[in-house]
């Protein structure tokens, strides 16, 4: 295959099949630039609202965490039945169905959503430094709808809590 355009290279595939890499204007391929997202799905999540997911995301976020990079929620529901702690910041536009806790500094979690299943809150921060928690709505809980106990300089902005059932609680 003659190739004529310099943006165009062909590359190693999988099983010796040939692929045909787009160079981006920085001189990366396409394949490089996929590298870079960690998505829940490449570690074998469904985002059917019935599976539970929680292995998957266990395994995504300890590859986010030792790559420094950011863990990417994509649309479907994840089943999370237990409180999962994560070390990474999260972005995307699913939702889980479940209890996050947050257990790294310098992270930011953004544009998720977070049903806590009648559980108590859906995004837990404890003593952590340094947290942004950005358009992220939480609801469905029995105690409160963000919860940050010890923590400093975190910045929690444009978030949308409803649905908190205990008086002991509150949105944050």
């Amino acid at each position: 295959v003659a190739l004529y355009n310099k943006n165009v290279e062909v590359g190693e595939g999988a099983n010796g099949w040939a692929d045909l890499l787009i160079k981006l204007a920085n001189g990366r391929t396409q394949r490089e630039k996929n590298a870079d997202i960690i998505s829940v799905k490449d570690f074998g999540a469904k985002g059917d609202g019935v599976t539970d997911d929680t292995q998957a995301f266990k395994d995504a976020n300890a590859a986010a965490t030792a790559k420094k990079q950011r863990l990417h929620i994509p649309f479907g529901e994840y089943l999370i039945p237990k409180l999962l702690p994560l070390t990474c910041s999260v972005y995307g536009d699913g939702k889980i169905l479940g209890e996050l806790r947050i257990d790294a500094n310098n992270v930011t979690i953004k544009d998720i959503t977070i049903d806590a299943q009648n559980k108590n809150t859906p995004l837990n921060l404890m003593g952590v430094k340094n947290v942004r928690v950005e358009n992220v709505t939480a609801y469905n809980a029995t105690f409160g709808g963000i919860r940050l106990d010890a923590c400093s300089d975190c910045l929690v902005i444009e978030n949308h809590i409803y649905d908190i059932k205990n008086v002991f609680g509150d949105g944050i």
